[in-house]
């Protein structure tokens, strides 16, 4: 978490921190509150630039299992 508040403070739009063992996703921007992404359709908040870029958690858990 140390780390994605670090960038966020020096120019990142956007970081994820992935917990495998909660199978949630909290998802922190730089000038607004972070939110919880757990359900298994929830579509997972992305940067400006891959706005056509569309993964839910349970793609995203597809992907890493």
């Amino acid at each position: 978490m140390k780390n994605i508040l670090y960038c966020l403070d020096n120019g990142t739009e956007i970081g994820w921190l992935i917990d495998p063992n909660d199978k949630s996703v909290f998802i922190y921007f730089a000038q607004q509150k972070t939110l919880l992404f757990e359900a298994e359709n929830d579509i997972l908040s992305v940067p400006d630039f891959a706005k056509s870029f569309n993964l839910t958690v349970g793609e995203l858990w597809a992907f890493l299992l």
